[in-house]
């Protein structure tokens, strides 16, 4: 089995990255999520990944072609969800600190954190789907000592 996706032309990085999206990154996103990047711990949630996927190739600077190990249902709904690679640009870890700094194609950028506190999100004006769709300037989360997890504590650079 084969799974083809084309990348939108008009997906970027937002500020400091500020650059189109490519092939490249994709399957270093991938590549590095299951383990196979040096000095890069394997993600915890990388098992179902490397059961599903045999390999990922770019075929040409906008697709990329994932081979499946097997008939895979949910493939779609796997790529969708948190338990799959975050799309971050080639040699993120020597662009900036991905454990501690958001960065990303969303439609709102992290513009503060502060532990335990809130995190506070402005518009991406470069978002790919921006010019087509109306969407909020930003929007500003607040936490209790409940809702803290460790992925929002690392945000907040502890």
């Amino acid at each position: 089995m084969t799974l083809i996706v084309k990348l939108r032309p008009n997906v970027k990085f937002h500020p400091p990255i500020s650059r189109v999206l490519t092939t490249d990154d994709v399957i270093y996103s991938f590549n590095r999520y299951v383990g196979d990047v040096p000095s890069v711990p394997i993600s915890p949630e990388a098992g179902d990944t490397k059961r599903i996927f045999a390999s990922w190739t770019a075929t040409d600077a906008r697709t990329v072609r994932s081979a499946l190990k097997q008939p895979q249902a949910n493939v779609l709904y796997r790529l969708a969800s948190t338990y799959s690679p975050y799309l971050m640009p080639q040699g993120a870890d020597q662009l900036y600190k991905p454990d501690t700094t958001a960065m990303g194609t969303e439609p709102w950028i992290l513009d503060q954190a502060q532990q335990d506190v809130r995190m506070l999100f402005r518009r991406n004006s470069e978002w790919h789907f921006g010019p087509e769709r109306p969407y909020m300037d930003g929007f500003d989360i607040r936490f209790t000592a409940v809702g803290v997890t460790p992925g929002r504590r690392r945000l907040c650079g502890k």
